[in-house]
């Protein structure tokens, strides 16, 4: 058996983990770059892999000495099991909030799954938000959703 991104595995289990910290460094320098105040959204500080795509994001605007302060981090509480509307909901008072946390746009945003990253494509669109003009997005992982978002 193989498993990624599993912190405790069994004798004879092979764990396979990427690098979450560079990740998330990686994702920031990106938003930084293309003159944005990047904002984090979380669905979860309790997740291991999160935890270090947070340490990361941290890390790479403390070293372009940018301005950061707990209000440029969106945490989400919400369920797996809520339902899609539920979700996206959520997503347009995020993003109609940006204005009041990072000023004018464009907006720098780093999900931190797909799934947030697809409900950020819709919610953007639904307010009828250019990605590329107003909003730059970065998103992370590679699950099913992925395949089916367009900016």
């Amino acid at each position: 058996m193989i498993c990624i991104d599993y912190q405790e595995v069994a004798q004879g289990i092979v764990s396979i983990t990427s690098s979450n910290y560079q990740g998330g460094r990686l994702a920031t320098r990106e938003l930084l770059a293309a003159g944005t105040k990047p904002v984090l959204i979380l669905n979860s500080q309790n997740s291991p892999v999160d935890q270090e795509r947070l340490r990361g994001y941290k890390a790479e605007l403390a070293a372009a000495n940018f301005d950061f302060t707990e209000i440029h981090i969106f945490q989400l509480n919400m369920r797996q099991d809520e339902t899609i509307d539920t979700r996206r909901l959520t997503m347009r008072g995020v993003l109609r909030g940006l204005p009041q946390v990072v000023g004018e746009a464009p907006w720098g945003t780093f999900a931190v799954s797909a799934q947030l990253t697809a409900d950020i494509l819709f919610a953007a669109h639904s307010l009828y938000l250019s990605v590329f003009e107003d909003l730059k997005i970065i998103g992370f992982d590679d699950s099913p959703i992925a395949r089916y978002s367009f900016p």
